[in-house]
């Protein structure tokens, strides 16, 4: 008695994903049509496991090294102590008074 298509894609199917996802090794080997089925479920379900355990350590070894470099960055530029260049300001506010003193002369002038 041949087997219809349906159970010998099912097979083939049930063999490529147990070679793909390396978890059947040959020795035992599911007989029947509902064997195979439920072998093809288990691999699947234990490659999407697999898959998710893998995916959450990149993701958090992606955040923690996100985390060192927001760390050196924070120290780089800002846990410096605060310089203040006195001169730069004292030019400043000695351009901000000749400034207004020409504006008040300018005022005079031209009143």
């Amino acid at each position: 008695m041949e087997a219809s298509n349906y159970v010998k894609y099912t097979e083939a199917l049930s063999w490529a994903v147990s070679t793909m996802t390396g978890s059947s090794y040959g020795d035992v080997t599911p007989r029947s049509f509902p064997e195979v089925c439920l072998s093809l479920v288990i691999y699947i379900v234990g490659a999407c496991i697999l898959a998710k355990v893998f995916g959450d350590f990149a993701s958090l070894m992606y955040l923690l090294s996100i985390e060192k470099t927001q760390e050196r960055y924070f120290k780089f530029y800002f846990d410096k102590p605060i310089e203040i260049n006195w001169n730069r300001l004292k030019n400043s506010a000695r351009l901000i008074t000749y400034q207004k003193a020409s504006l008040s002369l300018l005022e005079s002038i031209t009143v």
